[in-house]
Formats: C-alpha cells, sequence, structure tokens
C-alpha cells in the first residue's frame, strides 16, 4: 500500500483561469449584498437599532471558526471535563502502584474525554462551514430574486402600454400581475432566509445583531486522493470507535480471568462468560456498522467530486453563451430587458456550480470526520 498524503488544507488543488474568473464574480455579488445591492434584505440586516449605524466586519472562515471557539460553551465545557480526568489519572499513579485493570479503565475514561472534547470541536467547526456558507448562498439568491422581481415589474408595464393601445388581452395584463406579485413574494422570503442565517452566524460568533457581516472567503474542492483501502487503514487507526471497542473487550477478557481465579459457582461463570462474549458480538456489530459508514461517506465524498466535474462543465458552457448574449447587446440585436436576463442566467449557472462545489466540501469534511482525521480549519489541535 502506498503512503497517502494528508488530504488536509495544505494540499489546495491549483485553480484554473475559470475559477478564478467564477470566484471574482461571486465575490462581486457577494460584496454588493453587503453593502446594500440586496434592498430590503441587506438594509433590515445591517441597520440594527434605530439611528445607530451598522459595524461592517470583514470575516475570513478562520476568523469565523476562532470567534466560535472562544464564544462557544459545549466545547470548552467538555474541555475542563478532560482536564479533570487528566488530574484524576496523574493523582492516581501519585498515590502509588497502580495495577494494570485499573490503569486501562483510567486510561479509558481519559480518552474518552478526550474523545468528547475533540468531537465538540469538530462539530462546532462543521457547523461554522456550513453556516458560513449557507448565509453567501442566501445572500446571492436574494440578490437574484430582487432583480427579478424588478424584471418582472418592467415586463408587466410593457403588457400594461400594449393592453391600452388594444394589442394585448386584458387578461395577459392579470396574468403578469400574478407573476409579479409571486416574484416579489420570492424575493421577500429570500431577503427573509438572508436575515435570518446572517443572524444565525452572527449569535454563533458571539457578535452583535449591529454587525453586518461581509464573508470574504470562498470553497475550494480540495482533492481527496485516497483509495478505498487507504481511507479504511487510516481509520482503523485513528478512529477512537475503533480503539474503544478493542478496550471494551480486554476488560471484559481480563473480568471473566478475574473471576475464574476466584473459583466461582457454575452459573455465575457461565454469566460473566456470557457477558464477555455479548461485549465481543457488539463490537463485531459496531465494527460493521463503523465499516458500512465510511464505505459509504467515501462513495458519497467520490459520488460529489463527480457532480462537481460535471457543474464545473456546465458552467463553462454558460460562460460562452453568457459571452454570445453579451456580444449581441453591445451591437443592439438585443434589449434590456434580454440582457437582464442573461445576467440573471449567469447568476443561476455560477451559483449552481458554487453550490457543487460546497457540497463536495461538505461531503469531504463529513469523511474525514468519520475516520479520525484533523479537519484543517483550524489547525492542529493544541493539545496534539
Amino acid at each position: 500500500m502506498r503512503s497517502p498524503s494528508p488530504p488536509d488544507a495544505r494540499h489546495v488543488a491549483r485553480v484554473t483561469w475559470r475559477r478564478r474568473w467564477f470566484l471574482l464574480g461571486l465575490a462581486l455579488v457577494c460584496t454588493a449584498a453587503a453593502a446594500g445591492g440586496f434592498g430590503d434584505a441587506a438594509s433590515a440586516a445591517g441597520d440594527g437599532d434605530a439611528g445607530v449605524p451598522a459595524e461592517v466586519l470583514e470575516l475570513t472562515l478562520a476568523d469565523a471558526v476562532r470567534l466560535a471557539f472562544e464564544y462557544d460553551l459545549e466545547h470548552e465545557i467538555a474541555r475542563l471535563n478532560w482536564e479533570n480526568a487528566r488530574i484524576d489519572n496523574m493523582i492516581a499513579r501519585a498515590a502509588g502502584p497502580v495495577s494494570a485493570y485499573e490503569q486501562l479503565q483510567r486510561d479509558l475514561q481519559e480518552r474518552r474525554a478526550e474523545n468528547s472534547y475533540v468531537s465538540s470541536r469538530r462539530s462546532l467547526m462543521m457547523t461554522v462551514v456550513q453556516e458560513y456558507f449557507d448565509l453567501q448562498q442566501a445572500a446571492a439568491q436574494a440578490d437574484v430574486a430582487r432583480r427579478q422581481a424588478d424584471l418582472a415589474a418592467r415586463e408587466l408595464d410593457v403588457v400594461r402600454q400594449m393592453v391600452a393601445i388594444g394589442e394585448r388581452h386584458p387578461q395577459d395584463e392579470l396574468r403578469e400581475q400574478n407573476r409579479v406579485a409571486a416574484a416579489r413574494l420570492t424575493a421577500e422570503t429570500a431577503a427573509r432566509t438572508f436575515r435570518s442565517r446572517e443572524q444565525a452566524l452572527r449569535h454563533r460568533l458571539g457578535l452583535p445583531d449591529t454587525v453586518q457581516l461581509v464573508l470574504v472567503d470562498e470553497p475550494e474542492a480540495v482533492p481527496f486522493d485516497w483509495t478505498l483501502d487507504e481511507t479504511l487503514a487510516y481509520a482503523l487507526e485513528h478512529n477512537f470507535s475503533v480503539w474503544e471497542r478493542e478496550m471494551n473487550v480486554r476488560i471484559a477478557q481480563m473480568d471473566l480471568e478475574a473471576l475464574k481465579v476466584q473459583d466461582p459457582a457454575p452459573l455465575q461463570l457461565q454469566k460473566a462468560e456470557n457477558s464477555r462474549r455479548i461485549t465481543e458480538l457488539n463490537a463485531r456489530q459496531a465494527e460493521r456498522s463503523f465499516y458500512n459508514n465510511v464505505v459509504s461517506a467515501y462513495h458519497g465524498l467520490m459520488d460529489a467530486a463527480r457532480r462537481l466535474e460535471a457543474a464545473e462543465i456546465d458552467y463553462e458552457l454558460s460562460q460562452s453563451a453568457f459571452a454570445v448574449a453579451r456580444r449581441q447587446y453591445e451591437v443592439g440585436l438585443t434589449t434590456e430587458t434580454d440582457w437582464e436576463r442573461a445576467q440573471l442566467d449567469q447568476i443561476n449557472a455560477r451559483q449552481s456550480y458554487r453550490e457543487a462545489v460546497i457540497s463536495y466540501v461538505r461531503a469531504r469534511l463529513e469523511l474525514l470526520n468519520l475516520i479520525g482525521h484533523p479537519l484543517g480549519l483550524d489547525g492542529e489541535f493544541a493539545e496534539r
């Protein structure tokens, strides 16, 4: 088996020129959203208290993770519980000789406390990543919905004029009015979603409601080039649950051996043997479930990678169509409405590609978390 290189944040794929244009365009959209380009969505999110100007905070993903760690209480409680478990272990060792059985029990308690702390940190990081990119998506979607509502309103004006001169039936105007009402409702819903997600992220990071967030980082599709066998081998070596199952079986065996030397009654011995067997069977059952989970997560990531490749091709094709629409508009072959629709189609294509990137990032983080690999979002844990 070849020695795999860890798929962490230090091993980032080279971004093509097409992706550079994509990131630049999307950054402009998100910046416009935060600066007020979304109308009601951005203004409502940034006004805060009446008469109090909003504080604009440019926030990287690393800054968001750091602020979440500083504000979150659950992972700090888990850290203190782990520290107490280590202290108990040191006190027991200093008090005198400790049997192998007692030491194994204390090591198990300490490792469980450590795993609880590490798991809480990983869970918090993954939540911040999702909320961070969900907010970016909501910002772009609110902008698209607002522009679509404005476009529908302009088209309604045209239909009204045509009805007035007898070129269109009055029912056409009613249909257009319904379409405008539906577009405005969609825009209002998107604006509320944007405000709700921004508020959720602010509260996650412990920021006041008067802070207006400008998210500057974009999702990166860091490649994962391990085979399934390599992924399983890493998981068996680094996942805590694998180690914990082995320790439970070992403790159950030691319990049985300790009982045997005491010449127990036959029924007591049979019960102890059954208990050890139950522990072994539970371990085997958990091992099968863990194996299936890793395989499922691995294939889920591979599927996300293939969807990302297809989305990138679709986005490149949309770029070509957009270039054609631009040339036609510049030479006067299309109207302002046609050009506006072409721009909206381009934004939607960009959003579809970006959603594929985010899905890949999420699938990769879920797999890394499952196999016990560092997520690469806050560097190596300080305690490791």
